[in-house]
């Protein structure tokens, strides 16, 4: 039961719970209002999608589920504090605390809290597609352009776990009965509290650069890199392949030394025949994903190491080397991206510029669309908090006019799926897909 000295821990477990209680009682109402007509303002009983069938009943299902669980939920809400033995230990222990007793009852309601969320989700996922097909009179089921930026993600990560693609001519729930919808309802819930690589679960733990996908390594890669470090006009850099023309690999926070980036290097060299360099403008201090809490450093690394200091180094690297390879190209990914775009924006640097690449990129602006002077190909995440969807459809707009810019974008996917892909096969297969691109890209433009 716990000592008499764990008094507090229970009734903070206490207090956690009532609020759970309390919380999956709104959203009970809440998913009430939205399958009613008389309260979701013009959407269909029950969230019907295809109302020419005699027999449809929606998301009912999934009403009557969560409804079932909310009383649950109040229930493990009671309080355990006050019921404490008095007798315990031959009465040595006149009041038992109850504290792991409370702790083991949170956790309980915790994970059912996250199928009642599970299933509130879905219903808003149903409810948003048949609100977008009503403002757009019946010929669009995407609520992608009518969302804002934190509500799209959320409706993005629910679609891409439950494995639903979003449509244009149908809502995610058709007729009732074509989808397992107690599989997705468990699927969401795994998102929510158990899976740390998905897309809901860093969504709803975003940090510094809005989201954990910047400050995650992916699955442990091995390689044994074909190339050597050597110094280039004051900086350390990594060079694989003899190639007359090069090939300038601007990295992520993980620097010149992540075995993931000159693996990349050594099959950019050996696939296109040129010379791939890597240079070092963190001065040997890359973010360590090994250092316990590495993430917590993020803010105060950033501080030391700016993108303005990293794109005076790129500048002063490409002029030095620009005399010694036929043609240069450029590719950045994350932080990268910032280098990248910065040395095709300056006229006495993107001259010296064939193409560009950039990769899941962070921290671009929209005024620097304008300024792109050179080709790029962008290789974009299907969800991505940091190359948000309104930045990415300004630059693929600015870039359309001027005829500069290419943008591929590859499913199941989420910020930093080239460099580092979380193992899975559908990452994996598209991390793959999105190397070969810049691979023909580079050909392309040797």
């Amino acid at each position: 039961g716990g000592n008499f000295l764990g008094e507090h821990v229970a009734l903070a477990m206490d207090r956690l719970r009532q609020v759970i209680g309390l919380m999956a009682k709104h959203l009970d109402v809440q998913v009430a209002q939205l399958v009613t007509p008389e309260f979701n303002n013009g959407l269909p009983a029950c969230l019907v999608g295809n109302r020419a069938r005699q027999v449809n009943i929606g998301v009912k299902a999934l009403q009557i589920c969560g409804n079932s669980i909310m009383p649950v939920l109040l229930f493990l809400g009671t309080s355990i504090t006050d019921k404490f033995p008095t007798h315990a230990e031959q009465y040595n222990q006149n009041i038992n605390s109850m504290g792991q007793m409370s702790a083991c009852l949170a956790r309980q309601s915790i994970s059912t809290l996250c199928q009642h969320l599970s299933i509130c989700l879905l219903v808003c996922v149903q409810a948003l597609d048949l609100r977008a097909n009503i403002i757009e009179k019946e010929t669009n089921y995407d609520a992608r352009p009518l969302l804002s930026e934190n509500t799209r993600r959320v409706y993005e990560a629910v679609r891409l776990i439950i494995n639903v693609p979003i449509e244009r001519k149908r809502p995610y729930i058709w007729d009732d009965g074509e989808h397992a919808l107690d599989e997705h309802i468990a699927r969401v819930a795994e998102n929510l509290i158990g899976n740390e690589n998905g897309p809901l679960y860093k969504l709803f733990s975003l940090t510094i650069m809005d989201s954990l996908h910047c400050a995650d390594p992916g699955a442990n890669q091995t390689h044994q890199p074909q190339g050597h470090e050597e110094q280039v006009a004051g900086v350390n850099i990594y060079k694989t392949g003899q190639g007359k023309s090069a090939i300038v690999l601007f990295t992520d926070i993980f620097g010149y030394t992540f075995i993931n980036t000159r693996k990349l290097a050594d099959r950019f060299a050996n696939d296109t025949g040129t010379t791939v360099l890597i240079p070092d403008y963190f001065h040997g201090d890359p973010m360590n994903p090994t250092i316990p809490n590495y993430r917590d450093l993020l803010p105060d690394w950033l501080k030391r190491h700016p993108t303005t200091e990293a794109c005076e180094i790129a500048d002063k690297f490409i002029s030095t080397i620009k005399g010694h390879y036929e043609s240069i190209q450029v590719i950045g990914f994350c932080y990268g991206a910032k280098v990248v775009v910065y040395l095709i924006t300056h006229p006495e640097l993107s001259s010296t510029i064939k193409a560009a690449i950039v990769g899941h990129p962070s921290m671009l602006v929209k005024e620097e669309a304008k300024q792109i002077r050179r080709p790029i190909l962008f290789l974009c995440a299907e969800i991505d908090h940091i190359f948000t969807p309104d930045i990415e459809e300004y630059f693929e707009k600015e870039l359309a006019t001027s005829g500069f810019g290419t943008f591929l974008k590859y499913p199941g996917t989420v910020h930093g799926f080239i460099v580092r892909p979380d193992g899975s096969p559908q990452v994996n297969q598209q991390s793959e897909k999105a190397v070969q691109d810049a691979i023909e890209y580079f050909k392309k433009n040797i």
